[in-house]
């Protein structure tokens, strides 16, 4: 295997980080939003239009289409999936600890 092929797929998976981040970070956005705000649908709806097809086209633009940097590309968004469901996790976890600490009168 060539460097300039292992350079390239690590250029995908950071792509794919940030891609990742755009992705999981507007839909945590949107679903926060929504939990706080009025036009429900049309809000998720053209959320998710909106974050799918910049995705789409990121993925694309930064792949060049070919597959391999395809896999390294949905790798990096599979990374920052995994630190946006940790991330949430330890916010409930808070949340949690918060509403039992307000309950008990302390």
């Amino acid at each position: 295997m060539e460097i300039s092929v292992i350079l390239k797929g690590l250029a995908c998976l950071a792509a794919g980080v940030a891609i990742g981040c755009f992705h999981f970070g507007g839909l945590w956005l949107t679903v926060n939003r929504v939990i706080d705000g009025k036009s429900r649908p049309m809000l998720f709806f053209a959320s998710f239009v909106g974050r799918s097809l910049v995705t789409l086209a990121a993925i694309y633009f930064a792949t060049g289409g070919q597959w391999v940097r395809v896999l390294f590309c949905v790798a990096g968004m599979l990374l920052s999936r995994r630190f946006f469901v940790a991330k949430i996790g330890r916010q409930r976890e808070k949340s949690k600890e918060e509403t039992a600490y307000e309950l008990h009168g302390h």
